[in-house]
């Protein structure tokens, strides 16, 4: 990697590009790995019975942390400081009032508004749920 960034190759991680937090980025939200999914789902629909699965939402939940949270984790893990810049989450609401389908804008409003991270999460239906943390997986 380092001959990489020698060359001038960008290596797409954030130390190397400005990230934006919207709203104060201290609302909390619900990280997941993909691999914990991966794990969840299977077991989940192997050893739970349908009539307790049916007309239910189902939260999966690694770790509930801060965007700005998230700053502090990646820059003490990685050594190195991120600029970070803040915008309104009314852009956001703007961008889907003009738009209903533009799903980039919902997602990040669910995620900067901290709804992402509410109500009660489904790890009890996996004995021994063990996800990996923020800290972890970045």
């Amino acid at each position: 990697m380092n001959a990489c960034a020698a060359c001038g190759v960008k290596l797409f991680f954030p130390s190397e590009f400005a990230l934006v937090g919207l709203s104060t980025g201290e609302e909390k939200n619900a990280w997941t790995t993909v691999e914990d999914v991966a794990r969840f789902v299977p077991y989940i629909l192997q050893n739970v019975p349908v009539e307790q699965l049916k007309n239910q939402k189902l939260r999966i939940e690694g770790d509930r942390k801060s965007f700005n949270e998230f700053v502090s984790i990646w820059e003490r893990k990685h050594r190195v400081k991120l600029d970070v810049k803040y915008r309104p989450i009314s852009e956001l609401h703007k961008r889907i009032s003009q738009d209903p389908s533009d799903h980039e804008a919902a997602i990040g409003r669910e995620m900067f508004s901290g709804r992402a991270a509410e109500g009660p999460i489904s790890s009890s239906l996996f004995l021994g749920w063990n996800p990996k943390s923020l800290e972890k997986a970045i």
